[in-house]
């Protein structure tokens, strides 16, 4: 903070141009940044956490500039906090965390979290006096913030079981199926004479299909 206002103050004085402001604050960014990342490799040897605190103009330098080390600093932090970032810088912090190939859950109550929402694999809107655009642009809404433990904990688990379990049965309904064809066409002369009927094969993807919604 020291150093961005220094040079502030040479810019506004007009000793440096906007350009070598840029580029002696990216300098300083990058100090800092392998300066901290030495710092956490430290902490994590004893057993400490660190959180790192940034603001949207070092950020936005960070990300253009020193991408790759931002996100390593970050990933060794307990915690992360931005403030004063714009829309687009919080949606390029989770792009920028999806890189990793991670799963990613952005939840916000304004339409400045909007872009944030839309970018992470899982959107979450609160709906309150901030208005509903983060609700609409949402995967999932709710009123309280509280709410997002039985979303991930509760609601979440079941949602994973259902899919994978439908995603195997649907996976072997056909599977069979198709082995009775082709077994049939061993002693068909692999003719390509189907075994069952049209009304049959409508019928079984009907009814298998339909088993696992009334099973849950």
């Amino acid at each position: 903070r020291r150093v961005h206002g220094e040079l502030a103050a040479a810019e506004a004085a007009g000793q440096i141009s906007a350009d070598e402001h840029r580029r002696r604050l990216s300098a300083e960014l990058a100090d800092s940044i392998r300066a901290n990342t030495v710092r956490a490799n430290e902490l994590q040897a004893r057993g400490m956490e660190m959180t790192m605190i940034i603001e949207g103009g070092p950020l936005g330098i960070c990300l253009a500039d020193h991408k790759v080390m931002l996100r390593d600093l970050g990933t060794r932090c307990n915690a992360v906090i931005c403030c004063r970032v714009t829309p687009a810088q919080k949606a390029l912090v989770v792009a920028m965390v999806k890189e990793l190939d991670k799963v990613t859950l952005s939840i916000g109550d304004g339409g400045n979290d909007v872009v944030m929402i839309q970018e992470a694999h899982v959107g979450v809107g609160i709906s309150g006096r901030e208005g509903l655009q983060a609700a609409r642009a949402a995967d999932y809404a709710f009123a309280k913030f509280k709410f997002l433990q039985s979303l991930i904990l509760v609601h979440g688990r079941y949602s994973y079981y259902r899919t994978s379990f439908i995603a195997q049965y649907c996976f072997y309904k056909s599977m069979y199926i198709c082995l009775i064809q082709v077994f049939y066409n061993i002693w068909a002369g692999f003719s390509g004479v189907s075994f069952f009927n049209t009304f049959s094969l409508t019928t079984y993807n009907v009814l298998f299909t339909g088993l696992p919604v009334f099973g849950f």
